[in-house]
């Protein structure tokens, strides 16, 4: 059985314009630089692959075998008590026109996307554009938003499933932040589905989302590396 599980992006394949795919480890003790080049397919052009915070040593082997080291992602779980849900600029939704909401696409720096310098800053805000219009039309099961005067200023989209509740795609417009919007917009689907298991992650540079997600309620569970393997095809 091989140390690593493969799964192509087709979404992810389309928006950058190359073969994209993932891996995922499952054998930390065979995983080696030679085990995963084998499970490659050999016309994908760009490999992510998330290492377990306990293995720096297989990133290290990594990186000197060609992979880019793009971040430490940090995974948080919601333990309490609940943010504050009276914010009267608050609500959950289950979709919404996004409108000025696709004006988070260039702050959504903090992320695998933009913080490769294979990937043009352009060609990362086209995919956040997208992915940011498809969750507001459905692709997510709920939305908080936030609204200043009217207008959408903030977001935070999530996935569910019986038992648990991923939050993602968090941000708020400049002119909307320092307001309380962001800790609003996570209680409001806390209190939406307070029976559920929360999860939310972030990138360890990101140090303004950290520090949101903690007075929210979180506490960080687990931390893994966050690589990218470019390959000529």
């Amino acid at each position: 059985m091989s140390a690593f599980v493969h799964r192509h992006l087709p979404w992810d394949s389309n928006q950058l314009g190359v073969s994209t795919g993932m891996l995922e480890l499952v054998d930390e003790t065979a995983a080696t630089a030679a085990a995963l080049r084998e499970v490659i397919p050999a016309d994908e052009r760009l490999t992510a692959l998330k290492v377990p915070a306990s293995a720096p040593q297989l990133v290290t082997a990594l990186v000197r075998d060609g992979a880019q080291l793009i971040d430490v992602e940090h995974t948080f779980t919601f333990v309490g008590p609940a943010p504050a849900t009276s914010h009267a600029e608050v609500r959950c939704l289950n979709t919404i026109d996004p409108g000025p909401l696709l004006d988070l696409a260039p702050e959504m720096g903090f992320s695998r996307f933009y913080r490769d310098p294979n990937i043009r800053p352009e060609t990362a805000e086209a995919l956040w554009r997208t992915s940011i219009l498809n969750h507001c039309e459905g692709f997510a099961d709920r939305l908080s938003v936030a609204f200043m005067n009217g207008q959408p200023v903030g977001l935070v989209a999530c996935r569910d499933d019986e038992q648990a509740r991923a939050l993602f795609m968090v941000g708020l417009l400049p002119h909307g932040r320092g307001r309380g919007l962001g800790t609003a917009m996570i209680g409001a689907l806390v209190a939406d589905a307070p029976d559920r298991h929360f999860t939310v992650e972030a990138l360890a540079s990101n140090q303004a989302a950290t520090a949101l997600y903690t007075r929210s309620g979180f506490r960080l569970a687990k931390s893994h590396y966050v690589l990218h393997l470019w390959q000529e095809v």
